[in-house]
């Protein structure tokens, strides 16, 4: 599948045995990408980006982005954990959600300035 814009892997953090869902959200530069977690919905988080239970298939509950945590990664270092099933890819987020999360990466006050900065250099955030 790759890891193109709206590419989907998931991932167990710090020991948790409940994987989180990470999208790609920038397009490679010097072999990293900008990458968003999905966390569960709660009234308390950043709603800049809310996503309903069914908008993507694999999403079961109410979520929303966390900017707050929205790594740069290396584009081989994710590759290699998938190969080795660390990681698990699926298929991609639809074209209308990817951009409702540039919309609300965006429009947060949480995304990490070295995101905002690859998101405004390929254009994909004003």
């Amino acid at each position: 599948m790759g890891l193109t814009l709206g590419a989907v892997f998931w991932a167990r953090l710090g020991g948790s045995p409940v994987e989180h869902m990470y999208v790609v959200i920038s397009r490679p530069e010097e072999d990293q990408i900008a990458v968003v977690p999905l966390t569960t919905w709660e009234e308390w988080k950043d709603d800049s980006c809310y996503i309903e239970a069914g908008e993507y298939e694999e999403l079961h509950h109410d979520s929303c982005v966390d900017y707050r945590h929205a790594p740069i990664v290396q584009v081989v270092k994710i590759e290699m954990a998938i190969t080795k099933g660390v990681l698990r890819q699926s298929e991609p987020v639809s074209k209308s959600l990817l951009m409702r999360i540039w919309e609300g990466a965006a429009d947060t006050r949480f995304l990490p300035r070295q995101c905002e900065d690859i998101l405004s250099r390929q254009g994909l955030i004003a």
